[in-house]
């Protein structure tokens, strides 16, 4: 994967990381280096985002690239399965 990550891509890897997916495997998976990994999900954290919170809350602004609008109907989407994601694990 190369160039800007859309606002669905920085959710799915959140969500990921969140669900106990080590920053390494995540990047395997996702072809990208280890350090963009673990730069998406530090950003999500000092914007506000909150793994350990039960209920898990993913607010658009944790996700959305800097210099870029994403796709809203399709970032709700992947908010989604990231919090029915979250439910499974939690439970």
């Amino acid at each position: 994967m190369t160039g800007q990550k859309s606002a669905t891509t920085y959710a799915f890897i959140i969500g990921l990381h969140t669900g106990g997916m080590a920053y390494k495997e995540i990047g395997e998976r996702m072809k990208m280096p280890v350090r963009t990994i673990s730069d998406i999900c530090s950003r999500a954290k000092a914007r506000g985002f909150d793994p350990d919170a039960k209920p898990l809350h993913l607010d658009e602004a944790c996700v959305k690239p800097a210099s870029r609008k994403a796709n809203k109907a399709k970032v709700s989407e992947v908010f989604g399965l990231v919090k029915a994601h979250a439910n499974l694990v939690c439970m």
